[in-house]
């Protein structure tokens, strides 16, 4: 009768623990289609792609904005892990994904700072778009009477095909003494909008641009006020080629605050 028992009650735990894994199984699978597995972001190289970098002056007092980004391959498999050239001494305060749409519908992605060839670079992942960038404060505006003057002083920390840099001046401002002569190109805020032709620059090398920028004759009483507004390409010798990027320019979120 023991025996008889005995024999019962292993075949029902037999039978209980066989349940038990079968629906430990289902929740799992279950939880798998609700919640699938994200792939591991692979890093993605910037060797045939051009970097834009621009440089906003006084877009706070003193200081300047710095927006660095790329638009990497259509069809690109996301995610990946981007990283981008960063000068000394430039604050990061947003990294992400651009959508195309209003500056709200970007995606801001966490951030770290690591090291590149020579320098430092900011790495992130991008998940769903492929247009990337970072938003710096960047610099120092010296002033002396009505001019102004800043130097973007640019490591190549990280391998790119080429660099565009361009120069966005603040309305009522203007160049002097640009080579060859060419007007600015004009945003709809009242901007001047310049680039350089883009150029290349070999990992771990350095290049800077200063910048000197004065009021513009007859742009008023408020714009006199302010330091110079005129800009001197230096070190690089090439043209002034036309409009910078409107989505790069477009972004001074908390450059205010």
């Amino acid at each position: 009768m023991l025996t008889s028992q005995y024999e019962g009650h292993r075949r029902h735990s037999g039978a209980f623990s066989r349940f038990f894994v079968l629906a430990v199984a289902i929740i799992m699978l279950a939880a798998v289609a609700l919640f699938p597995h994200k792939a591991a972001a692979q890093p993605i190289s910037l060797a045939d792609l051009t970097l834009e970098v621009q440089l906003m002056p006084e877009v706070q007092p003193g200081t300047n904005g710095l927006v660095v980004g790329v638009r990497l391959p259509a069809g690109t498999a996301l995610p990946v892990t981007v990283r981008l050239p960063l000068p000394e001494g430039a604050n990061v305060f947003w990294a992400g994904e651009i959508t195309g749409g209003p500056m709200e519908q970007d995606i801001q992605r966490e951030f770290t700072i690591v090291e590149g060839v020579g320098g430092q670079a900011v790495e992130f992942t991008a998940e769903t778009t492929t247009t990337v960038q970072y938003d710096a404060m960047y610099g120092s505006v010296g002033i002396a009477g009505n001019e102004a003057r800043t130097t973007l002083a640019w490591r190549q920390t990280v391998d790119t095909g080429a660099i565009s840099i361009g120069i966005r001046l603040p309305p009522g401002t203007e160049l002097v003494e640009p080579d060859p002569p060419a007007p600015p190109v004009m945003n709809a805020a009242g901007e001047s909008l310049y680039s350089l032709r883009p150029f290349g620059l070999e990992p771990g090398a350095e290049t800077s641009i200063a910048v000197t920028y004065r009021a513009a004759a007859g742009a008023g009483a408020g714009a006199a006020q302010s330091p110079v507004r005129y800009l001197i390409f230096m070190g690089l010798g090439i043209a002034i080629v036309g409009l910078v990027l409107a989505v790069l320019g477009q972004r001074k979120r908390q450059m205010s605050t």
